[in-house]
């Protein structure tokens, strides 16, 4: 029983005794005291079905919370990398490609795309990671998907941004994801990392960026 419970029920006999009087049970007493139990009784199979109703449905909506929550991501082992931002993912048995979306690797140096592409084999070749897309696009159309890449609890496209070997692209998302794609930026670019060891707002501005 429970202590709400408990306390109604004390509060009901309280009043059973003073109807009574405290002088014993007459018959009209007795009549009162009939009256009051079955009330009693019903009070408590009400309060026992709401508690069981509330602590049936509680591991429902947790459930549900949880089950958005995991659905937001997908799981996949990435079995190739084509750039510094493109790799291909299977999922499920199925291979889709996948672009790290707010991500650019300038095409105008050779040596630093190429860098760019063995630093992201390095970080996820191989690996389980998870997907937050996106683009969904069509992949029976052969469209590529674009996505925050996760591994290791840390975001490949930050580090890509970090490294030096990426500038920002088109972004889509919360304000404060975009925050940290232009901080990441901007520490590479002061530590003159990679690209921008080069004049490289010059050179992308007429050279194809991707």
């Amino acid at each position: 029983m429970s202590k709400k419970l408990l306390c109604l029920v004390v509060i009901l006999t309280s009043l059973v005794l003073l109807v009574c009087g405290f002088n014993g049970a007459t018959e009209e007493n007795e009549s009162r005291v009939a009256q009051i139990v079955p009330t009693i009784k019903s009070i408590e199979i009400s309060v026992e079905k709401s508690t069981s109703d509330i602590s049936s449905s509680t591991p429902i909506i947790i459930q549900e919370n949880l089950r958005q929550n995991v659905n937001q991501f997908i799981r996949g082992m990435v079995t190739d990398v084509h750039s510094g931002n493109g790799i291909e993912v299977t999922v499920d048995g199925v291979p889709i490609e996948i672009v790290y979306h707010g991500v650019l690797i300038p095409q105008n140096d050779e040596k630093n795309f190429l860098r760019a592409k063995e630093l992201n084999k390095f970080l996820v070749l191989g690996k389980e990671i998870d997907l937050d897309v996106v683009h969904k696009g069509d992949t029976s159309e052969g469209n590529e998907k674009s996505a925050f890449v996760f591994y290791g609890g840390e975001m490949i496209n930050l580090r890509m941004l970090r490294s030096g070997f990426a500038i920002l692209g088109d972004f889509q998302g919360e304000s404060s994801r975009l925050i940290e794609f232009q901080n990441a930026q901007s520490q590479a670019e002061d530590m003159k990392l990679g690209i921008w060891e080069i004049d490289i707002k010059n050179s992308c501005g007429t050279l194809p960026c991707r």
